[in-house]
């Protein structure tokens, strides 16, 4: 009996244990100068004849885990992929090999982005959609086995893993379609 009970008040001091250490998390952390010019830190407010005093609100205690290899890492670093194109069919299969493949990019739309469409112009000195940028390089109008080449010259692996795949690839804008007039939608049903 004398063990039951003991294993009983551990489990409820480590209860409480973790029950204190979750409220502890999520008060706030203060700095403030005291009368005497002292900068103090605490997990207690500071008192009322304090001066400049600072709250910090802390999080959750949450590790952010990288799925990314750090080979596949420092090769992203030194040639960044990108697509600039729009909804055209070649930027469509564009797009889709480039996710068939497996290698993170950024997907820029010049019909949506200004900015996308004068970095084209200007910089990679093109009106041509799509075109791949890897690194310095620049490859205009897509053929798949030219680009395909480039990225592995670039260092990109042939297999990178789906479940990085999920965390790397950008999240497509989505379409907008235009709202169809009332007689035409009610034709429809």
């Amino acid at each position: 009996m004398k063990s039951i009970v003991s294993k009983f008040s551990i489990f409820v001091a480590l209860g409480a244990f973790v029950a204190f250490a979750a409220v502890a998390s999520a008060q706030g952390l203060y700095k403030w100068i005291d009368k005497d010019g002292r900068v103090t830190y605490s997990d207690v407010p500071a008192p009322k004849d304090a001066r400049k005093v600072e709250t910090k609100r802390l999080g959750n205690n949450v590790i952010e885990a990288d799925t990314m290899p750090f080979e596949l890492k420092k090769v992203v670093a030194a040639n960044p992929i990108t697509l600039y194109g729009n909804d055209c069919d070649p930027c469509v299969a564009a797009r889709a090999f480039l996710n068939k493949r497996g290698v993170p990019f950024s997907d820029k739309n010049i019909d949506r982005d200004p900015d996308a469409r004068k970095m084209l112009a200007e910089t990679i000195k093109s009106q041509t959609v799509p075109t791949l940028t890897i690194g310095a390089t620049s490859k205009k109008g897509f053929e798949e086995g030219d680009w395909n080449a480039a990225i592995t010259e670039a260092g990109y692996p042939k297999d990178i893993p789906k479940s990085v795949l999920r965390n790397a690839q950008p999240k497509p804008e989505p379409v907008k379609e235009a709202a169809k007039p009332k007689a035409e939608a009610d034709a429809a049903k």
